[in-house]
């Protein structure tokens, strides 16, 4: 994985992260507060005189480490603890005991680490007192003579714990391991995590990502054109202008989106492309062919309308019969109350692409997942474009991969793939415009229809058997 991968699944997971090595930071620092602390005093002695011949002081530094190893010998360590009735033995006084020599500068050094300040400094005095009292006897020569120079004192601060060490060393333990088990979980995931993932896994230019709600929003404001300054719109404003260029040829009239797993996303994204597109002027329908999740029709509240299912049942219907208007040149056919949707061929999908040419500029399919909706083959073979959309953390791998191929088996030049982002919102709330209408709420009439054929779309939606009965077209 190169840097940049790296750094993307640091920014994916930095909660973690920074969750983990704060939580072990504070338990290192409770764990560290709980220890007793520990202090230590230190008595320093010179091995032969302070000046005399070289003979003398080289034989006065040989002797320096005989010293050294007879201060912790357990009769010395014993004659210590009984000459200060310290309640302690011998082995605990070796554990806790240091000593050092110099032979160069002829110093010893005995360090005695205790919880009891003053015991500490009472044990190294009585240490180095009995070395000096076991040197005096064993020898009247100079170089063997032991001088206390710097006597032990109560020490005021303990050596340990460490308690900045401490925190410092289980906070960076817990990120290292929540990192390697970031990375494991990015290795083993089966679902689409970044860029480079899509990529990978279509083999198609990657259009851009763009941001979905967690939630199902509900109505017009919902879409982010309703923010157009946003960076949201931005992505989608860049995905339109991408998935709408051809080769050579004239701007895509129609883009299919293809979902990759079952969830609202390919809905939601469909019509913020559809919504951004009406936006710059251009005249737009919105098709919802999405069966299993009808995302077009519910957030503009079109549930029980004549729509695409009532098209493919009743061959006599035309599109602009169930045409409605969401707000100026953007139109919607939601997804109809008949359960034919998948029984549209190629031949009657192209025909009604064409039929909406006539009446917009863009016609944006929202089709449902590829594996779960078989119109959705035929929608993407019908139109000028075709748009594969995956939901990171959501859709699978192996989702994304089947609806690839499965495209490419048919035919489909798969025009390039959207990364969609789950959010709480698409961004901040904007005030109603005035000079721009409402979306229709559940059960409006609000329609922007040829005449005479709202009457038949009406009927369609929901006659008994084969009766036929006259509805009314509403007052606007």
């Amino acid at each position: 994985m190169e840097l940049s991968g790296y750094l993307a699944v640091a920014r994916r997971w930095w909660w973690t992260l920074l969750v983990a090595t704060w939580v072990a930071a504070f338990s290192g620092y409770v764990v560290a507060s709980q220890i007793p602390p520990t202090f230590e005093a230190r008595v320093q002695l010179l091995v032969g005189p302070y000046n005399t011949d070289s003979d003398t002081l080289r034989a006065a530094g040989q002797l320096v480490q005989t010293y050294a190893e007879l201060v912790t010998t357990r009769p010395l360590l014993e004659s210590a603890i009984a000459e200060l009735g310290a309640d302690i033995d011998a082995g605990e006084l070796d554990s806790a005991t240091r000593v050092t020599a110099d032979d160069t500068t002829r110093f010893l050094s005995i360090r005695v680490q205790h919880t009891n300040p003053v015991l500490a400094a009472d044990l190294a005095n009585g240490l180095a007192e009995e070395v000096s009292l076991l040197a005096s006897r064993g020898t009247s020569r100079p170089e063997g003579q032991l001088q206390i120079v710097d006597r032990a004192e109560r020490p005021s601060t303990p050596v340990a714990p460490q308690v900045s060490l401490i925190v410092g060393m289980a906070a960076l333990a817990a990120l290292l391991g929540a990192l390697v088990l970031v990375m494991l979980v990015e290795y083993l995931s089966a679902t689409v995590r970044t860029q480079d993932d899509l990529e990978k896994l279509t083999g198609v230019p990657f259009l851009g990502r763009v941001d979905t709600a967690k939630n199902l929003p509900r109505g017009h404001r919902a879409l982010v054109d309703s923010v157009p300054d946003s960076a949201a719109a931005a992505a989608y404003r860049l995905v339109v202008a991408k998935a709408s260029v051809r080769d050579g040829a004239r701007p895509a009239a129609s883009i299919a989106a293809v979902g990759t797993g079952a969830d609202s996303a390919t809905g939601q994204v469909a019509a913020n492309l559809a919504a951004i597109a009406a936006r710059s002027g251009r005249r737009v329908v919105l098709i919802d062919a999405d069966t299993a999740d009808a995302y077009a029709t519910r957030i503009f509240g079109m549930s029980g309308r004549a729509g695409l299912s009532d098209l493919a049942a009743d061959p006599s219907l035309e599109p602009a019969d169930i045409l409605s208007t969401v707000s100026g040149e953007f139109r919607v056919i939601p997804a109809g109350t008949a359960s034919h949707a998948d029984t549209l061929d190629v031949d009657r999908a192209t025909r009604i692409l064409q039929q909406l040419a006539e009446v917009a500029d863009l016609v944006v399919v929202s089709t449902g997942p590829l594996h779960l909706a078989a119109a959705t083959l035929v929608w993407a073979r019908t139109a000028d474009a075709a748009i594969v959309i995956a939901v990171r953390d959501q859709s699978r791998r192996d989702d994304v991969t089947y609806a690839v191929e499965s495209l490419r088996l048919v035919g489909v030049g798969v025009r390039g793939a959207v990364l969609a982002e789950r959010h709480r919102g698409l961004g901040r709330s904007a005030p109603p415009d005035a000079d721009e209408p409402e979306a229709p709420q559940r059960g409006e009439a609000e329609t922007d229809l040829r005449e005479g054929r709202y009457a038949r779309a009406q009927v369609a939606a929901g006659r008994p058997g084969s009766s036929r009965r006259k509805v009314e077209r509403p007052e606007s």
